[in-house]
């Protein structure tokens, strides 16, 4: 889910068109998991670096994909055995994401085919070896 900024400005493609493209890219990446008989999927989303970005990338991710899409697709993920996890710190989610990434955890709970987590609003310091 990196570079979407860089692909789109260099293809000409507006970032809220890219940032719906990765939804289906995660769709398709899901099934593949599941058809392979792979527990756990980590994608990394958003980090506490990109709450630097403009209004419309932090929109982009938040609002028109995890909120459109996340409750769209929350009742089929768990019919499939999709166990969601939001990673990250809640309380820097935007008010009506906190409820929506609620709703989806709750919503698929129960899943044991598939863990898929999200990873948002994470720092990671790494140290050169």
């Amino acid at each position: 889910m990196d570079g979407n900024r860089r692909w789109a400005k260099k293809n000409g493609v507006s970032l809220k068109e890219e940032c719906y493209k990765d939804w289906h890219v995660f769709k398709q990446r899901s099934i593949f998991v599941c058809q392979h008989n792979i527990s756990y999927l980590s994608l990394y989303a958003f980090s506490i670096e990109n709450l630097q970005r403009s209004a419309l990338e932090r929109a982009c991710v938040f609002l028109n994909v995890l909120i459109e899409y996340g409750r769209q697709y929350a009742s089929t993920m768990a019919q499939k055995g999709v166990h969601v996890r939001i990673v990250g710190d809640h309380d820097m989610f935007p008010v009506e994401v906190r409820a929506v990434c609620s709703d989806i955890e709750v919503i698929t709970a129960a899943g044991s085919r598939l863990t898929l987590q999200f990873l948002f609003l994470l720092w990671f310091h790494a140290k050169r070896l």
